[in-house]
């Protein structure tokens, strides 16, 4: 019985399959055929060939989902309750521009890689479920696939946001020092986006830099970099500025002291990791070490007392 209701499932989660993908494939086809031309300049971007397909074929499911999106987002001028699949999306979004959109990645595509790798992951469950027997692979398959491309971001992102943090004390030096001898905010971004350009905090300030020219008041830019950095350091800075520029105070005494902050915070960050390290090494240390040292010390003694005692030959 069990087992004829696991084997109706399967063919009912793969009929459906077949369904979805083949009136998407009618109904999208054009846009498809358009959504899988990856141009050039960011294919030679994606390193690996494994991410650069899956990418091309997430992009007909970003298509479909992109249907829905914009179904709901009609559902939601309507009647004011915004639906799960807008709230999946703005979430994506946000957790893409916070790792600073890796190889162009959209949030239609993303929720489509999310989706094709569940599909792959199920797929790969139902193999090993048909061959092995355990039912569990199934599920086990279904979540690993879905949550690969959220760890992979998440890792994105926090190394990401681990650079801005690190580099972040040296450009509030030079901020600082630009101010102080006399050069504009404005200016002194410009001359500051000079050492940094190439990596992630010169992009943030360069965009920052870009709203501010085109004539957003600094105080919003310095919030949506806020925002769309989402880092506590970063955050503390946008602040003590926007207060300092609300207040009219000058700001290079401000930024000093949110250097000297931010040097502190690291050290106490290396302490905290420093004192993490012994914890984190004794798993390791029980599971692998501890009995390599004892096989080796008391092998040759094992040995010897079976030997005495005719268990050995």
């Amino acid at each position: 019985m069990g087992e004829g209701f696991l084997l109706i499932i399967i063919l009912f989660a793969g009929s459906g399959s077949v369904f979805l993908l083949a009136w998407s494939l009618y109904h999208f086809k054009t846009e498809i055929a358009d959504a899988t031309q990856i141009d050039k300049k960011r294919r030679e971007k994606i390193s690996s060939p494994l991410f650069r397909m899956l990418i091309a074929l997430a992009q007909p499911v970003a298509s479909f989902l992109r249907y829905y999106t914009l179904r709901a987002e009609q559902r939601f001028e309507k009647t004011g309750h915004k639906p799960t699949l807008l709230s999946l999306r703005d979430r994506a979004e946000r957790n893409l521009v916070a790792a600073g959109t890796p190889h162009g990645v959209t949030a239609d595509e993303y929720l489509g890689l999310v989706l094709l790798c569940g599909l792959i992951g199920l797929g790969i469950g139902g193999l090993g479920t048909a061959s092995s027997g355990w039912t569990i692979l199934l599920p086990v398959g279904l979540i690993c696939g879905g949550l690969w491309p959220i760890v992979w971001l998440q890792t994105q992102a926090k190394k990401r946001k681990t650079l801005i943090f690190r580099s972040l004390p040296f450009a509030l030096d030079l901020l600082t020092l630009s101010v102080e001898a006399g050069l504009d905010f404005t200016s002194a971004l410009a001359r500051i986006l000079e050492k940094t350009r190439g990596t992630p905090l010169g992009e943030e300030f360069g965009e920052l830099l870009r709203q501010i020219q085109m004539g957003q008041p600094r105080s919003d830019a310095l919030r949506t970099l806020a925002r769309r950095v989402d880092l506590e350091a970063m955050s503390n800075v946008t602040g003590a500025l926007i207060q300092a520029d609300e207040l009219g105070a000058s700001i290079g005494p401000i930024l000093r002291i949110q250097a000297e902050q931010m040097r502190v915070q690291r050290e106490q960050l290396a302490e905290k990791k420093a004192m993490e390290a012994p914890v984190k090494i004794l798993l390791p240390l029980i599971l692998f070490i501890f009995p390599t040292v004892f096989l080796i010390i008391l092998g040759p003694v094992a040995l010897k007392l079976l030997q005495d005692y005719g268990m050995l030959p």
